[in-house]
């Protein structure tokens, strides 16, 4: 099940993914492997929920990405609220994210000006890009 991998894809124009360093984008494998190594001189100039990440916060994101297992994706994705990889494409690519988790909105904001907003939407079981 990569349905949260999938839908973060589907998203991505060819200027994201410049921004990216131009990662596959048909090998899922090769594409979070390449977030893996951008994470650690990410910045995380993001807002969640309004806030500014601490450092503390920060440092947990990178550890999360650094140990995410990629070949475990066929299992699925834990998403979580404050998801790291939400985080780190909110920075990289200078967007703003919207994710609808259930009856919840869940906001992923770049400190700089936005390029454009990102929707997706999760329930308990699936995530999809929503436009």
């Amino acid at each position: 099940m990569t349905c949260f991998w999938t839908g973060v894809v589907s998203a991505l124009t060819h200027e994201d993914l410049a921004l990216l360093g131009n990662p596959p984008t048909n090998d899922l494998p090769a594409f979070i492997r390449r977030l893996q190594e951008l994470a650690p001189t990410a910045e995380f100039n993001i807002r969640w929920q309004s806030a500014l990440l601490s450092e503390k916060e920060i440092q947990e994101q990178k550890e999360a990405i650094r140990d995410y297992i990629v070949g475990n994706i066929g299992h699925g994705h834990w998403t979580s609220a404050c998801d790291p990889f939400l985080c780190l494409l909110a920075d990289i690519l200078q967007v703003k994210i919207d994710f609808r988790y259930m009856n919840h909105r869940i906001v992923f904001e770049t400190t700089k000006t936005s390029r454009k907003t990102l929707q997706f939407a999760a329930s308990n079981s699936h995530f999809v890009r929503t436009c």
